[in-house]
């Protein structure tokens, strides 16, 4: 299983192009819209409730100032996830009675931009067959927590994504406000690839700890 969040850059001029629709300004498809990188927990789902870091699998990042091109850090991400389900095809793992064959993702609208711009930017620069591509980004089976966590809010009676940091909020009240990933765009454009890292690094480690948190409401009693 992979925890994951991914960072993305779009240049001044284009981050207030009046053609964008909704929130979302980064455009996978767009040529000088990039990938930055990301960072990944990936351990074997059943040792997911161990809070031993021991049991990780992978913890890791790629970034693309340690690369020397998008392209390069693109090939690096894609072998990670073939190795992941490389991985999982040689494991036993039993959920609801089958065998779980398939690599599952975990994160925060991952499913929306993160998974669809790794698949994109990969065909773009021709990382591999767009085939093998869609096998490798967009076959796994997603936990998006912006759906999931829409149980936490009862009173709203919408059901509609959530961020990473309302859900944050209602599961560790003590939680802090942080600035969007567009605070990203800045730190890149001043060479501040150590912020983009720890920003990076911590909404990963959120992400794991809301995941667990969820996890344990689990077979708790309703009260309907």
């Amino acid at each position: 299983m992979i925890f994951f969040d991914l960072e993305f850059y779009v240049p001044p001029e284009e981050r207030n192009h009046p053609n964008s629709r909704g929130t979302l300004v980064f455009n996978p498809g767009n040529s000088n819209h990039i990938i930055l990188g990301g960072y990944f927990i990936s351990l074997p789902i059943s040792s997911i409730k161990s809070e031993d870091q021991a049991s990780f699998r992978h913890d890791t990042s790629f970034w693309i100032w340690n690369y020397s091109s998008e392209e390069t850090l693109l090939g690096a991400i894609k072998n990670f996830f073939e190795e992941e389900f490389s991985f999982q095809q040689g494991q036993n793992t039993q959920i609801l009675e089958k065998r779980v064959k398939d690599v599952v993702t975990c994160g925060f609208a991952i499913a929306r931009i993160d998974l669809p711009a790794l698949y994109i930017r990969s065909q773009y620069h021709h990382i591999a067959p767009t085939p093998n591509l869609f096998e490798i980004f967009l076959k796994s089976k997603v936990i998006d927590l912006c759906n999931v966590s829409a149980f936490l809010f009862p009173n709203e009676t919408t059901l509609y994504p959530k961020t990473a940091y309302e859900v944050s909020k209602r599961l560790f009240p003590h939680t802090k406000w942080k600035p969007s990933g567009k605070s990203v765009w800045k730190y890149y454009d001043e060479g501040e690839y150590e912020q983009i890292e720890t920003r990076c690094h911590n909404e990963v480690t959120d992400i794991l700890h809301i995941y667990k948190k969820l996890q344990s409401y689990i077979g708790l009693p309703r009260n309907d």
